[in-house]
């Protein structure tokens, strides 16, 4: 005997098997609709590219990063603090005091710098000194809580890309928790 669709008992229907179905039918849509992402993801130019490239807003305009900064120059008073937090020893630190700790590095950091060298101090000038900047072959120099001018901006970017403090913070404004946000973002290490 030959068994066709019209022979076959009629499924069993009750609220318990309509509910499972409604249920997982909306959870699948919802997974589904969950993993489609119409953004194309940027290209990656090598296995360290990360999120670059990065551009950050700030009082003068913007700056590009296009690729994980390597040589890092701090003309600020404590971005020291932030890279080495974030895993990077600044090659160079701007003096600010008069008998500063080696690399401008303070007591409470100094565990951060591991077997590398400190950074080489670049000692004060008014208004900086671009010179001994410079001389450190930086691909970013930071300048968060340094008082920077424009003119200031556009000799340090001559230089390499530079950032500044957002507009919204007076010079030497800027919180700690801020610096520490927007120098992450430069490294490539937002979170």
């Amino acid at each position: 005997m030959t068994i066709t669709l019209l022979d076959r008992p009629a499924p069993i229907h009750d609220d318990a098997t309509r509910r499972r179905f409604l249920i997982g039918g909306t959870s699948l849509a919802a997974l589904l609709a969950g993993c489609g992402d119409t953004a194309t993801p940027p290209p990656a130019t090598g296995a360290d590219s990360g999120p670059f490239p990065v551009t950050i807003e700030h009082q003068f305009g913007s700056t590009e990063i296009t690729r994980r900064p390597e040589r890092v120059v701090v003309v600020g008073v404590n971005e020291q603090d932030a890279l080495l937090a974030l895993g990077v020893v600044p090659v160079g630190t701007t003096g600010y005091r008069d008998d500063p700790p080696p690399g401008m590095i303070y007591p409470w950091a100094t565990d951060k710098l591991g077997d590398g060298p400190t950074p080489e101090i670049i000692p004060r000038a008014d208004p900086f000194n671009f010179e001994g900047v410079a001389a450190q072959h930086p691909d970013l120099i930071v300048g968060l809580y340094s008082g920077m001018t424009q003119g200031d901006y556009k000799t340090f970017n001559k230089i390499a890309p530079t950032l500044a403090h957002p507009k919204e913070y007076p010079d030497f404004g800027m919180p700690w928790q801020e610096i520490t946000r927007t120098v992450g973002q430069a490294l490539g290490k937002p979170q």
